[in-house]
């Protein structure tokens, strides 16, 4: 019956349903951690029936002191302490959780003698119901998160079939190497071959992904609005992004669209009923989704990532990885949707993120090291095979297409302030366009932001542009603690490049 009991503690205080407190989606992490469970309790089981009977109570006493001290990291975070007193010290971090375990062992087997059948009762039933908190906590954060009252005072009536093709960090500026420089005009200018105008002078008003992108399928650049078009929610133990608008998709008169996007940033649930596919990448199980233990306060998690850092190269726990792995694939699943001949389609792909690490042909290189120009060139040579598929089929001309950056490549070194080579690197982005609609107030060399651009392609706005772009106290730049720094790009972009 000590055997039983044992057992059912363990799998009661590690069963991973009420562990963590942040959430997991994937149902392949969890099947995983809970094989592991099993075997860890089997070889307990093992354990246990070898020993002798007289030494099970001590044994008991050791097992219950290593699940208190586990269930106390995993939900509540024994490195939060650094945090709070302020320690950067490696080796004091290591120590000091090991000496809250030794704690916990002498009060198990020293002073609760007497009453030790007792606390173990009165401590499982604090995990179960902690397990129904956490429950009922994680039904109620994720019925808030997808809420949208959807009140707007503006509405277009948007006609014309799209493309939007958006490549994560990809930027118009390399550096100031004449001879890569040259290169890379070269690559781009391949898209000139299909009728594409690229403009040269193109920035993103924002850092990162989900305001970048939210602002512009949402027609709108006032940083008031950004959080009425996202949520976040937890996935795979890290924050992810849920888009709740698209004005874009809301206001066209089709609902025949397909969406692609990564998990990160989850662009399908703001306008579902206009969505007929949509594909969401990175969600398999991969070693990125471990990821999230970096993350954690968790002794135990962050220590076990950073002993998987030290065995195996990092890029291959980066959640992009799986994206550049997998490009092909995610090629022609754009292939297979092209045939089905939507609408409108609005494409993200997160290959073309750093860290750089596919040569020009698409392939992962040696070493896991590659340059921006390789991956530059290789997403060139995807974008040509897209084209000359769709011209195959005879669909090319059916669309106006979109190929954009969301933001630069973020290189950078904020110590003494962002030089403009540095300003260039988060901001400058790209777009290339084919079709109608483009005004004669734009040509080529005005520098305007993707955001703006969007906006006059697809409705033929022609208001005045602003040349400035934002740092908000959220994208944590050292050194720009305030709310919103505004950054005048005006004499930053090079109009002669």
């Amino acid at each position: 019956m000590l055997l039983f009991n044992q057992l059912i503690i363990i799998f009661i205080f590690l069963n991973p349903s009420w562990l963590f407190n942040f959430y997991i989606d994937k149902y392949e992490i969890y099947l995983i951690y809970i094989l592991i469970l099993f075997v860890f309790l089997f070889f307990v089981y093992l354990i246990l029936v070898k020993i002798k009977r007289e030494n099970i109570p001590i044994l008991d006493k050791f097992f219950f002191s290593l699940i208190i001290f586990i269930f106390l990291d995993l939900n509540f975070g024994f490195l939060k302490i650094s945090k709070i007193f302020n320690i950067t010290s490696t080796v004091v971090e290591f120590a000091y959780p090991l000496i809250l375990l030794l704690i916990i062992f002498l009060i198990n087997f020293k002073l609760l003698k007497k009453n030790y059948s007792k606390l173990k009762k009165i401590l499982v039933a604090i995990v179960v119901s902690v397990s129904i908190i956490n429950l009922f906590n994680f039904i109620s954060l994720e019925n808030n998160n997808l809420q949208n009252d959807n009140k707007d005072d503006t509405n277009y009536e948007i006609y014309g079939k799209n493309i939007i093709i958006i490549l994560d960090s990809f930027s118009n500026y390399l550096g100031d190497s004449k001879d890569l420089n040259q290169k890379f005009s070269e690559e781009k200018n391949k898209l000139k071959d299909f009728n594409f105008v690229i403009f040269e002078n193109v920035f993103t008003k924002f850092y990162y992904t989900n305001n970048s992108l939210s602002s512009l399928l949402n027609f709108t650049t006032d940083l008031n609005d950004l959080n009425k078009l996202q949520k976040v929610v937890y996935r795979n133990g890290r924050p992810s992004n849920i888009m709740i608008k698209n004005k874009f998709l809301r206001d066209h008169v089709s609902s025949n669209n397909f969406v692609m996007n990564h998990f990160l940033f989850d662009m399908c649930q703001a306008e579902l009923k206009k969505i007929v596919n949509c594909e969401i990448t990175g969600n398999q199980l991969n070693p990125a989704h471990v990821q999230f233990m970096g993350y954690s306060d968790s002794f135990i998690l962050r220590s076990s990532y950073f002993m998987l850092l030290k065995l195996f190269n990092k890029n291959i726990f980066h959640p992009f990885f799986s994206e550049k792995k997998n490009i092909n694939k995610h090629l022609n699943i754009i292939k297979n949707a092209f045939l089905n001949k939507y609408d409108n389609y609005i494409i993200l792909l997160q290959s073309s993120h750093p860290p750089n690490i596919l040569d020009s042909e698409c392939n992962i290189s040696i070493n896991y090291s590659s340059s921006y120009l390789d991956e530059f060139s290789c997403h060139i040579n995807i974008l040509e095979d897209l084209f000359l598929f769709m011209k195959k089929n005879e669909i090319f001309d059916m669309y106006n297409i979109h190929i954009l950056g969301d933001h630069g490549q973020r290189r950078y070194d904020s110590i003494n302030g962002l030089d403009n080579n540095e300003l260039l690197s988060i901001f400058q982005t790209f777009y290339a366009y084919k079709g109608d609609n483009i005004s004669k107030k734009i040509d080529q060399k005005s520098i305007i932001s993707n955001q703006d651009l969007f906006k006059n392609l697809v409705l033929e706005d022609d208001y005045d542009f602003n040349t400035k772009a934002f740092i908000l106290r959220s994208d944590d730049i050292p050194g720009f603690l305030d709310e919103i720094t505004e950054i005048e790009l005006k004499n930053v972009l090079n109009i002669d490049n």
